[in-house]
């Protein structure tokens, strides 16, 4: 698998919806390892900013209900506040994203610690019952998750730059990978 060249984004066969049409269609083992490593990636960062997420608006309540015992006149503003806060957090449930996101990210790290004892067949019966339970996680992320599948395993990764944007969210979910692994690129780093 090493030297080979990454799938670019858009062809990923894997994730939410059309994993098991997909399954059945000339994916190869190098396939199924690229999507497990890829899931993993994104499903660990999902967890990491969801949690983050649920942490920031519990400090962000906290310290607003602090507010209300202190001299700063407006105490109605942080009653709003912490409402606002509150049912965002009931709304979009982030820490029970971070959970599930967590069980799911640790799945595909055990099933590719697991994947050189398993046959081909054995390897995507246990991708696709993995992913029958994965979440939904942001379209923001799947960039990077994509960029360090390639890295780690060793592929060329010939994808576009991530967007400014994209890269925020990617460094808020506890992984920004760096260096776009091309062949181009390497050769006008080394002519350099």
């Amino acid at each position: 698998m090493k030297n080979g060249t990454c799938r670019h984004l858009n062809d990923l066969s894997h994730h939410h919806h059309q994993n098991q049409k997909m399954s059945k269609i000339n994916m190869t083992r190098t396939d199924d390892i690229f999507d497990i490593a890829y899931s993993h990636n994104l499903e660990k960062m999902f967890s990491t900013i969801t949690a983050r997420l649920d942490k920031l608006i519990t400090l962000a309540i906290t310290v607003s209900g602090l507010g209300v015992f202190s001299f700063i006149s407006g105490i109605a503003w942080f009653g709003a506040l912490i409402a606002t806060l509150s049912i965002t957090q009931i709304i979009f449930q982030f820490s029970r994203a971070s959970v599930i996101s967590e069980t799911q990210y640790r799945k595909y790290l055990k099933l590719s610690i697991e994947e050189p004892s398993l046959s081909d067949e054995q390897l995507r019966a246990r991708r696709i019952a993995v992913e029958e339970v994965d979440t939904n996680p942001w379209s923001l992320l799947k960039p990077a998750a994509h960029k360090r599948a390639c890295i780690q395993l060793g592929l060329d990764d010939t994808s576009d730059e991530m967007t400014l944007m994209q890269k925020c969210f990617s460094w808020l979910a506890g992984d920004l990978p760096r260096s776009k692994n091309t062949p181009e690129k390497n050769a006008n780093s080394a002519t350099k």
